[in-house]
Formats: structure tokens, C-alpha cells, sequence
């Protein structure tokens, strides 16, 4: 039984496992797939359950399906297999690093004199496998971790390090990767995690006191907006679904139009329904004139909505190609390591 094993291998080792399923499928073996990505799935099997609610929805040889036909089954409705991603030129600088070096919970560094610049109207996918800095480099954005050395200039002015307010004062909105233990408060209900970030703000209060009336409303109209299914606000965020749950963070940190967007992992674990409507959300952002970082180990979500991708390796980059000029070999070479 196989749950998700390509989650975190670079495209040369997820050749390698499909041989090695191969081989153990001719010795006899049997084997139980389970994946999200509709690719994978259809290259080493023979039959596909489709499972949806936590219900057989369907079950189909996999010679006589398509991808297509399997995302819709999923969602139990038409999606769409590819996005348009308009053509915009990039705007000015909205994000600027400068010789950022991050230390590691072992003091090994995890981030090497790293430099990046990020454009408005601008989506920059960081490709990696898991463990080569992209969560220490996620963190110290956003003010969670103090860097070693280094400069963050966000909208043009120096960011203080290991300070989230500052990050969000400067207008930055963060999407991290594990949206149950960093990205909300689980025993809280909706509504409260919806505005955790903007409670203070004379909208919400006046003079310590909450306007749950005003309150009530913003997280209503949210809701609506996300199309987040839930049996009301005042219920505990941990009842939802894995793709309302990354809703609600959406719906947090998009609400107040960011100039910048970390989105560490944002469909992982999520099905192609929610996938779709999340990426809808980004290409939304990027048009609207934000710079978005995309941290992601799914090189199909990052060519999908990337208009440069750089490669982290080892703490550091590796390579950077746009997307018009970018292959997925060159790419698969960066991410295993080889820079030429």
C-alpha cells in the first residue's frame, strides 16, 4: 500500500519507484496506489477506484478512462485540465532578498547567501524536494524565523527580522505548508480564524471591545466568497474538509489585497476540485498586481502558474529558467542536484 510516495521525489526518482512497481507487478505483487495526481495514476495502474466523501464514486479500467474523466468523477463536476494564465508584464520589484543566510533547528544552514528578486503581476515557483530550504526560507519571509544574515526589502523597505506583524504591516500575506499546525487555530471557530490577523483593526473593535455585528458580516461574506462549505461560522475549524480548511487561510490572507504572497505547498494533499479553485485564486492575485512566491515539490502546479521557476538545492539556487524557455529535463537535472 502506496500513499502518496511521489510527494517528495524529484522526477528521476519517481521513474525509478514506477520501474521498481513495474517489476514487482510481473513478480506476482499486488499493489494499492493512492494518489491525487491523475498522471501517476494512470501510468501504473490497471484499475482505478475513484473515491470521493469518503464513498466508492466509481471504478473504471484504467485503459478505457482519462485524466479528464477521472477529475471529474472526483469532484462530481466538469474541471478544468488547464488554466489561462494571462500574459502580463511584470511591474516593479515587490520583493528583493539579499545574501540571506538561515540557520536550521540543528544550526546546519538550511538557506545559503540566497538573492531573488520577485516582480508585481509576478509568479516566481521555487521547485525543490522536500529538506532543501524551502520551509526555513518560507518562515524567515514571513518574520517566523530570524535569519543569520541577510536583507528582506519588501515594497521597498527593509522588513525587521523575525517579525510577522512587520510582514504584515508591509503587506504580505502568507499561505504555509501545514495548514493544520501553523496555518490556523484548530479549537477556534471559522469566523475567528478568518480574523485572526485583522482583530485589532478599528473595524473589528473600538476601545477593546469587539463589533461582533461587523464581525459577523466580513466573515459571512467570506465564506460566501471561498465557497467555503461549512455548517456555519461559529463552527470549530476542524470539522472542515482538508480543502475548506485551506480556503479559510485563503480567504484570511488574500481578503486584504497583499502585495506579496508566500504560498508554501498550497494544493498539497488537496483533490483536483479544490486544487483547481485555489490555483484560480492565485492567477487572481497575480493579475490583481501581487508578487507571489510559490513554494511547491508539484512540478505540475509549477509550471501550471509560474512565470519564472528557480530551483532550490542544497540552501541554495541552483537554477533559473522563465517558463517560456524552462524544460521539465532541465528542471528534473536542478532538482537532483545538476547545474549544467
Amino acid at each position: 500500500i502506496m500513499d502518496e510516495p511521489t510527494a517528495v521525489l524529484a522526477p528521476k526518482e519517481i521513474e525509478e519507484l514506477f520501474k521498481t512497481l513495474k517489476a514487482l507487478k510481473k513478480a506476482g505483487k499486488s499493489i494499492v496506489f493512492i494518489s491525487h495526481k491523475l498522471h501517476e495514476v494512470m501510468e501504473v495502474s490497471d484499475r482505478i477506484v475513484v473515491l470521493r466523501n469518503g464513498e466508492v464514486r466509481a471504478e473504471r479500467k484504467t485503459k478505457d478512462t482519462s485524466t479528464h474523466e477521472l477529475a471529474n468523477l472526483m469532484v462530481g463536476r466538469d474541471v478544468l485540465e488547464t488554466l489561462e494564465r494571462k500574459s502580463i508584464k511584470p511591474g516593479g520589484a515587490v520583493l528583493e532578498i539579499k545574501d540571506l543566510t538561515i540557520l536550521n533547528e540543528k544550526g546546519l544552514e538550511a538557506v545559503e547567501k540566497l538573492n531573488l528578486v520577485v516582480h508585481k503581476n509576478e509568479i516566481v515557483g521555487i521547485a525543490g524536494v522536500s529538506g532543501n530550504g524551502q520551509t526555513e526560507l518560507s518562515e524567515t519571509l514571513f518574520g517566523i524565523r530570524e535569519p543569520v544574515s541577510g536583507t528582506i526589502i519588501l515594497n521597498g523597505k527593509k522588513l525587521q527580522k523575525g517579525s510577522p506583524s512587520s510582514a504584515i504591516k508591509g503587506g504580505m500575506g502568507r499561505i504555509p505548508e501545514d495548514r493544520i499546525e501553523t496555518g490556523l487555530m484548530m479549537d477556534l471557530s471559522v469566523e475567528e480564524n478568518i480574523i485572526l490577523e485583522n482583530h485589532i483593526k478599528s473595524d473589528f473593535q473600538s476601545h477593546g471591545l469587539m463589533k461582533f455585528k461587523e464581525i459577523h458580516n466580513y466573515a459571512e461574506g467570506l465564506i460566501k466568497q471561498y465557497k467555503v462549505k461549512t455548517a456555519g461560522r461559529d463552527i470549530a475549524v476542524k470539522s472542515l474538509s482538508g480543502g475548506n480548511l485551506q480556503k479559510v487561510i485563503l480567504a484570511r490572507e488574500l481578503s486584504g489585497a497583499p502585495s506579496l504572497v508566500i504560498a508554501s505547498q498550497p494544493t498539497r494533499g488537496l483533490d483536483v476540485g479544490a486544487m483547481e479553485f485555489i490555483h484560480e485564486r492565485l492567477l487572481e492575485e497575480r493579475e490583481r498586481g501581487a508578487g507571489i512566491v510559490l513554494i511547491s515539490e508539484d512540478l505540475d502546479e509549477v509550471f501550471s502558474l509560474s512565470d519564472r521557476i528557480v530551483v532550490m538545492y542544497e540552501g541554495k539556487i541552483i537554477g533559473e529558467a522563465s517558463i517560456q524557455t524552462a524544460s521539465r529535463e532541465q528542471i528534473g537535472l536542478w532538482l537532483s542536484g545538476v547545474s549544467k
